[in-house]
């Protein structure tokens, strides 16, 4: 029978386990919100196409794609 000690062990190792991973977006700038303002800085400065960024309607295109692939845990 396993002692109490190697059960609290597993059981720690289980709850880590279900702790869901950051993002490497979320890792990088602190959360995906701080990279989207920033995305939308660099839009506002020219330095990105507002449309391949954000969509015609200001909340699709790339930023909303890589969002979307955040909550679902693909990236």
């Amino acid at each position: 029978m396993p002692n109490a000690r190697s059960l609290l062990n597993r059981v720690a190792r289980l709850e880590e386990a279900r702790v869901p991973k950051r993002s490497r977006i979320a890792r990088a700038f602190g959360s995906f919100d701080a990279f989207e303002e920033q995305v939308r800085q660099e839009v506002e400065a020219g330095a990105l196409d507002r449309i391949d960024m954000l969509g015609e309607t200001g909340d699709g295109g790339v930023l909303r794609c890589l969002r979307q692939w955040e909550e679902d845990g693909l990236i």
